[in-house]
């Protein structure tokens, strides 16, 4: 509601709010430290600037389950307009901020592991 409240004052008060990343929209701000915040508001403005090419092939994106009720991406976080081969959305638990924590990294892992085997198995062999 804090996000959703501060996207509303910045358009009530005149500012057109593109380009401008609510971080809070992104991530639970109380399991950070203020220097991670930092990297965290500089990583989300670069994201924001970055122009991506599309991508001939097919595009796997693992992503948590949850998603801020307010978050202006899409389901696919806008992978589906990259890859002109087809894009498969694989489900890990945990949040963004702790998919690298127990044990949601486990789970992390296997799934890659699963991508991993199966990209093999498509890839021919080269003599």
């Amino acid at each position: 509601l804090r996000a959703w409240g501060r996207r509303l004052r910045r358009r009530m008060g005149g500012e057109r709010g593109e380009g401008v990343m609510d971080l809070e929209g992104f991530i639970d701000l109380s399991h950070f430290s203020e220097a991670e915040l930092r990297l965290w508001r500089i990583h989300l403005e670069a994201a924001g600037q970055y122009i991506q090419p599309s991508y001939p092939g097919t595009i796997t994106l693992l992503r948590t389950r949850g998603q801020p009720l307010w978050c202006s991406l899409d389901e696919d976080f806008c992978w589906g307009r990259v890859a002109q081969g087809g894009l498969v959305v694989r489900r890990i638990p945990g949040s963004h901020e702790s998919i690298f924590t127990e044990p949601n990294v486990r789970h992390l892992a296997q799934e890659l592991e699963r991508c991993l085997a199966q990209a093999q198995a498509q890839t021919p062999l080269r003599a």
